[in-house]
C-alpha cells in the first residue's frame, strides 16, 4: 500500500506553513514587545524574506504587463533575472529560518 505524493506534499506543505505561521509570530512579537530577547539574525532574515517575497510580486507584475504590450526581448531578461534571483533569495532566508526556529 503507497501513499499517493500529492497528500505527503500537503502534510510537507501544511507543516512547513505551521511553523513558518509559528516563526513569524515571535518576529512580530519581539518587534512589538522591547521586553522580548531580540535575535538580530532572524530578524534580518525576515526582512529579506518580506523583501524578496515583495520583489518577486512585483517583477512578475511587471513581466506580465510588459509581455501584454510586446516589450523588447532585453527587458524580459533583466525583469526573469531579478525573479530568479528574488526566489533563490526567498528559498534561503526560507531555509535559514527554518534551520533557525526554536520550538
Amino acid at each position: 500500500m503507497s501513499v499517493d505524493p500529492i497528500y505527503a506534499k500537503l502534510v510537507l506543505a501544511v507543516v512547513g506553513a505551521f511553523a513558518a505561521w509559528r516563526s513569524y509570530r515571535s518576529f512580530r512579537r519581539r518587534q512589538r514587545d522591547p521586553s522580548q530577547p531580540r535575535d538580530p539574525v532572524t530578524d534580518r532574515w525576515w526582512r529579506i524574506l518580506i523583501g524578496s517575497g515583495s520583489a518577486f510580486l512585483v517583477t512578475m507584475l511587471i513581466t506580465l504587463a510588459a509581455s501584454r504590450i510586446d516589450a523588447p526581448r532585453w527587458l524580459a531578461i533583466i525583469l526573469l533575472s531579478c525573479t530568479a534571483v528574488s526566489v533563490l533569495l526567498v528559498f534561503t532566508a526560507s531555509a535559514v529560518l527554518a534551520w533557525r526556529s526554536t520550538p
